[in-house]
């Protein structure tokens, strides 16, 4: 599945792992190096109009502050391809 969200970013999902194709902005640390594919936990969305929350594997990075190491994106506004992979 390929999405691109408000703040002009790209992302492609395939099964448990998500990479940033290209944006207007680095990925964060804890989103991990543009075009690479990193393992998630879990994610919820993509939806139009909607932000994705991808939760990161425990093993991937240390914990955040509250205790969830997570990423939310900007709304999303056009999945591109839907393969059912997520």
């Amino acid at each position: 599945m390929i999405f691109i969200t408000q703040s002009g970013s790209t992302y492609e999902v395939q099964g448990k792992s998500i990479r940033m194709l290209n944006g207007k902005h680095d990925p964060t640390p804890r989103s991990g190096t543009q075009g690479v594919f990193k393992v998630f936990h879990s994610i919820r969305g993509p939806e139009i109009g909607e932000s994705v929350l991808i939760i990161w594997n425990d093993d991937v990075l240390p914990k955040a502050v509250d205790g969830v190491p997570g990423t939310l994106t900007s709304k999303v506004l056009q999945i591109l391809q839907d393969n059912g992979d997520n």
